[in-house]
């Protein structure tokens, strides 16, 4: 018997039916959602992204973040976090088979965060006598 790593077989004088697959790229697909979902972000808002396997609900996932800013992120399908300018970039996930860990989605496509400075706000009031 000879191991296959990501479904290529390293066998020389053994057929396929004998090998032993480890891992490789499944074909669901990991899509983020982000909320709140508006385009432009204020520095101080809570963000929540999540990372969702399409057709995997039969499956025990791990979730892996990667950002402009850091590497991988832990294992968890949401990611919350306070905006700052630090924030702005992209962002993107994968699923990992929690049985399986060499076994992956591929990468999702990025979604771009843009972090605007907090607004100052003030009151006007304005009193009329007559």
């Amino acid at each position: 018997m000879c191991l296959c790593l990501f479904c290529i077989c390293f066998c020389h004088f053994l057929s396929f039916s004998q090998c032993v697959y480890l891992g490789g790229p499944v074909s669901n697909k990991a899509v983020i959602t982000q909320r709140p979902s508006w385009s432009q972000i204020i520095s101080g808002e809570v963000i929540t992204l999540t990372c969702e396997i399409q057709d995997g609900a039969d499956t025990e996932w791990e979730y892996e973040w990667r950002s402009n800013s850091s590497e991988t992120r832990p294992y968890s399908q949401h990611w919350v976090f306070t905006a700052s300018a630090s924030s702005h970039g992209n962002y993107k996930c994968r699923g990992k088979k929690k049985m399986d860990p060499y076994t992956s989605t591929a990468w999702s496509h990025p979604i771009t965060l843009t972090v605007s400075r907090k607004l100052n706000c003030f009151t006007v009031s304005l009193t009329v006598e007559m």
